[in-house]
């Protein structure tokens, strides 16, 4: 790789205030499909932009079979009928984002490089009164 030229100038530490634990609105801001991770699957990792701000949260959706209840859930929240993932299933990211959810925020104090950090626990579709777990 060339030396690449950057200036630094005014820019500032990465990283983010730790927030609350607690229920958050957001939109489904971007979907990536990523290779395999450790456990040889490959992997969707979700980027959701919380309302009324430009913060962003992330989770990854494995791939694995014995994983793939995490996403089905996601998706029967999200609208998708029991009948329609009843088998082999065409994933289209584009129809998922923008959509309004919830997400559930915990603060793991031992999270990336024993920092703590926030973690998104679960998503579940925004009906509009600001929780969907009631």
């Amino acid at each position: 790789m060339s030396p690449v030229n950057l200036d630094f100038s005014g820019v500032e530490g990465g990283d983010f205030p730790i927030m609350d634990a607690g229920d958050y609105p957001a939109t489904i801001f971007e979907i990536k499909p990523n290779p395999p991770g450790p456990s040889g699957y490959p992997y969707l990792a979700f980027t959701f932009k919380l309302k009324d701000s430009d913060r962003r949260l992330w989770r990854n959706y494995s791939l694995s079979p014995k994983a793939l209840w995490a996403l089905k859930t996601l998706l029967q929240r999200l609208g998708w009928s029991d009948e329609e993932l009843g088998g082999e299933f065409n994933f289209d990211e584009k129809e998922l984002l923008g959509k309004p959810v919830i997400l559930r925020v915990s603060m793991n104090p031992n999270g990336y490089q024993n920092k703590p950090q926030n973690e998104v626990d679960d998503v579940m579709a925004d009906d509009g009164s600001g929780s969907g777990w009631g």
